[in-house]
């Protein structure tokens, strides 16, 4: 029964290894600090095998945001990636949110 019992449970720990889930990210980081939080989290679920990240967006205007995103991965040694900024004006000046 004994070696029986470890074969269950040496098929079981097996079983336990899933896949990364792939993640797309879409931030609106610049003034406060929860997307910075949910980034970091990302990256400390890609480190434990949890998430692969496969890239990150910026949705609002303000252009020097998206520069925190790439510290972000850069911190993280990610600096490969892929980043997207929005070019248009919705949200440029972060003191009117």
């Amino acid at each position: 029964m004994r070696p029986l019992l470890l074969a269950g449970v040496a098929a079981l720990a097996a079983g336990a290894q899933k896949k990364p889930v792939p993640l797309i990210i879409d931030t609106d980081m610049s003034v406060d600090v929860d997307d910075v939080v949910a980034v970091c989290a990302a990256h400390a679920m890609a480190d434990r095998g949890e998430a692969e990240i496969l890239g990150i967006v910026h949705d609002v205007g303000w252009p020097a945001a998206i520069g925190a995103v790439s510290v972000l991965n850069h911190w993280y040694g990610r600096d490969d990636i892929p980043i997207g900024a929005y070019k248009g004006s919705f949200g440029k000046d972060p003191t009117l949110r």
